[in-house]
C-alpha cells in the first residue's frame, strides 16, 4: 500500500478508535475506496509497518495526537474546529508574515 493512500485510511481508523481491529480497517479500506485484496495482502504481509510505524511517531513527536490536524504556517490547529477558528489563524498568518 502506499504511503499517500495510508493516510485517509489511517486517519478514518483512527477516528473510530484507538488501535483499530483488523475488521474495522478493513471497513475503512473499503469506505476509501481501496482495493481489497491489495489492502488485505499489504496488511498480511507487514512489508509497510514500519513506514506507518515511522509516520506515527513522526506526527507523535509534532504533537499530533488524533485527526483531523490542520498546520498552518507551522501553527497547529487541532481537533474538529469551526470554519472561522481556520481562518482566524490563516488571517493572523497572513498579517504575520506581511
Amino acid at each position: 500500500m502506499r504511503r499517500a493512500r495510508a493516510r485517509p485510511l489511517t486517519t478514518r481508523a483512527a477516528s473510530k478508535r484507538r488501535r483499530p481491529v483488523r475488521s474495522q480497517l478493513k471497513a475503512s479500506a473499503q469506505e476509501a475506496g481501496l482495493d481489497l485484496p491489495a489492502f488485505e495482502q499489504c496488511v498480511s504481509s507487514g512489508k509497510d509497518q514500519a513506514t506507518v510505524q515511522q509516520d506515527v511517531e513522526e506526527d507523535a513527536r509534532a504533537g499530533v495526537t488524533g485527526t483531523s490536524v490542520f498546520c498552518i504556517n507551522c501553527r497547529m490547529v487541532s481537533g474538529a474546529q469551526p470554519l472561522e477558528r481556520c481562518t482566524r489563524v490563516i488571517e493572523e498568518e497572513l498579517t504575520r508574515v506581511r
